[in-house]
């Protein structure tokens, strides 16, 4: 499958509508979104994770993949350690979403 469509990308859940799964669709659907694309780990790091350990993830890629709506992942890589980031992407690829992009980079932004 191929990113096709209308999209948006997103780093930080807690930012986007709040990180509330409902809202994110709700916004997405009324823009016309066919697909979202959400950071879920930079480097051997999930991403998406408050401090207090609540998962804004999983609950929006269900939502959305409930909706019918694509949802894809992102993970910057870094090479600092790459098994440990090959780790990271087996881990957090479980979840349903057609596809997994990358995000090379020298060094950490």
């Amino acid at each position: 499958m191929f990113l096709q469509g209308k999209g948006f990308f997103t780093l930080n859940l807690p930012d986007c509508e709040g990180g509330q799964p409902g809202a994110i669709l709700a916004a997405a659907q009324s823009a016309g979104l066919s697909h979202l694309v959400v950071k879920i780990a930079d480097g051997s790091q999930a991403v998406g994770i408050d401090s207090s350990g609540v998962d804004f993830t999983a609950p929006l890629v269900q939502a959305l993949h409930n909706a019918g709506m694509a949802i894809w992942g992102w993970q910057s890589v870094y090479g600092d350690n790459p098994s440990a980031e090959a780790a990271m992407a087996i881990k957090t690829h479980a979840s349903p979403r057609p596809g997994w992009l990358r995000s090379l980079s020298r060094s950490r932004i």
